[in-house]
């Protein structure tokens, strides 16, 4: 059961002229159990009540006429039934409609079974996905096109990072000033998504050694080697984008320590970068066997 022209009970379908082929070919895929099932077989003896922190929360406060958005990362998305002045437990159910083609066609997703709070809704491929109710109290669309009352964006992917160091020498001295640059790109990143965190060799003895293992011109340790650190975070939070001055202290003389960036997306992924192992003069002599000046470039 495709929306086209006509009017579907209550929902005025979007006008499918000028969709892209792709969108035609979609509606010609075979309807699947939510498109066929009538309403009855969507009630269940008793159900479930997720946990509040299971339940996709609003971005922003919603507005009227305007649709609810939602930042998820989970492909099995619960949908919160919404209000309609009409007990839970009385028919006509509620039906719900999604569209992942900006409204050029809609397809029935199922009901609200009698007494069901949420409605679990399986998306697919990552990407914007509409969300329109129809049944009682629920007024039609007001406008030419038919708009969601939710846009759910699924986002699975996280941020991709990159952190670079300057000046880029094997070892560097105490109170020297570096200069810590980072890039994280995603489309869902916040205004300022990036924390930072330092780590210290002396409470993670295995940095010296990872840096001691590289070959010239190798890329830094493992994401899993260096997330078993024991990490400090800066406080304040960054753009996506951005440079900080840092000055090693006089502390980690001959020690070492390393540099993480971290870049939370709206729908909770974290993607994460990190620095080389930042080695610090300070010994009168390095033993052969870990001096780091043999071995980076």
């Amino acid at each position: 059961m495709r929306l086209s022209w006509q009017t579907v009970g209550g929902l005025t379908a979007a006008v499918l002229v000028g969709c892209a082929p792709l969108h035609r070919q979609q509606g010609q895929i075979r309807p699947g159990l939510g498109e066929i099932l009538p309403q009855w077989a969507f009630d269940a003896p008793f159900y479930f009540r997720p946990p509040p922190d299971a339940v996709p929360k609003p971005r922003g406060q919603p507005q009227p006429d305007h649709p609810a958005h939602y930042y998820v990362n989970e492909r099995a998305i619960l949908i919160e039934r919404p209000a309609n002045n009409v007990p839970a437990d009385r028919v006509p159910r509620i039906a719900v409609w999604w569209t992942n083609t900006d409204g050029c066609l809609w397809t029935r997703a199922g009901y609200f079974g009698l007494g069901q709070t949420h409605f679990a809704f399986i998306a697919g491929d990552d990407g914007d996905y509409g969300i329109r109710f129809v049944g009682p109290g629920i007024r039609e669309s007001l406008f030419d096109e038919t708009r969601p009352h939710r846009v759910y964006h699924l986002d699975t992917q996280p941020a991709t990072v990159t952190v670079d160091v300057e000046p880029e020498v094997p070892v560097y001295d105490p109170d020297e000033v570096i200069w810590i640059r980072w890039t994280a790109q995603d489309i869902n990143l916040d205004e300022k998504p990036v924390r930072l965190a330092v780590c210290w060799s002396w409470e993670n003895p295995g940095i010296i050694e990872a840096r001691r293992r590289e070959a010239p011109g190798a890329q830094t340790a493992g994401q899993g080697e260096a997330t078993s650190l024991l990490w400090h975070p800066f406080k304040p939070a960054f753009d996506r984008e951005g440079v900080l001055a840092y000055t090693i202290p006089p502390y980690a003389a001959g020690e070492g320590l390393q540099l993480q960036v971290r870049a939370k997306d709206r729908a909770g992924n974290y993607g994460v970068g990190y620095s080389k192992p930042i080695l610090v003069n300070g010994y009168t002599s390095w033993p052969p066997a870990t001096q780091p000046a043999a071995t980076v470039e």
